[in-house]
C-alpha cells in the first residue's frame, strides 16, 4: 500500500453510521486500511473530575468498538485502526488525516457525514463538514443520508 488510509468521523448519529459505511467501501475498493476517529472534549471533561473523565473515554470507545464491529461485518478483512480526538471535532479529523497513528502516510481521504435533519437544514453542509472540506490536504466526501439509485449527476468542486 503505497497511500494512508481512509480517514472517517464518528460521532454515533445516523448520518455518521451512514459515512462510515461509505468510507468502509471506498477503502476495501482502494485496498486502503480505515481510521475511524471520534473527538471528545477530554480537557473539559478533565476539568470536571477524573470520574467524568474516566466516563467519557469509555463512552467513546465503546462507540469506536461498535464502528470496528460494524465495519467487520461490511467490509470483511478490511485492516481498521481507531482514535480517541481530544480536540475539536473537525482539528482532530484534520490532524488524523494528516498524520495517521501507525500509517506511513497521511489519509488518501477524509469521510464525514452530513447533519442531514431533513427538510431544508438537510439541504445545509455542517460546520464540521464545511472546515474540512475547506482545510483538509486531502480529498474530502461529505455523505449524506442513504444510498439511492444513481440520477446518473454527479457534482464535482474544484478550488483551482
Amino acid at each position: 500500500m503505497s497511500e494512508g488510509p481512509v480517514v472517517v468521523g464518528t460521532d454515533g448519529s445516523s448520518g455518521a453510521a451512514h459515512a462510515l459505511l461509505w468510507a468502509s467501501r471506498e477503502a476495501a475498493l482502494r485496498h486502503q486500511p480505515l481510521h475511524i476517529v471520534h473527538a471528545v472534549d477530554l480537557d473539559l471533561a478533565e476539568r470536571l473530575s477524573a470520574d467524568t473523565s474516566r466516563l467519557v473515554l469509555e463512552v467513546a470507545q465503546s462507540l469506536l468498538a461498535k464502528a470496528v464491529a460494524t465495519t467487520a461485518c461490511k467490509a470483511p478483512g478490511l485492516p481498521v485502526t481507531t482514535e480517541v480526538g481530544r480536540e475539536p471535532v473537525a482539528d482532530s479529523l484534520l490532524r488524523a488525516a494528516a498524520t495517521v497513528p501507525h500509517a506511513a502516510h497521511a489519509a488518501v481521504m477524509l469521510v464525514v457525514g452530513s447533519r442531514g435533519m431533513g427538510g431544508f437544514s438537510a439541504l445545509l453542509l455542517g460546520s464540521v463538514g464545511l472546515t474540512v472540506a475547506a482545510q483538509a490536504t486531502c480529498p474530502v466526501a461529505v455523505v449524506r443520508g442513504t444510498e439511492r439509485p444513481s440520477s446518473g449527476v454527479v457534482v464535482v468542486g474544484d478550488t483551482g
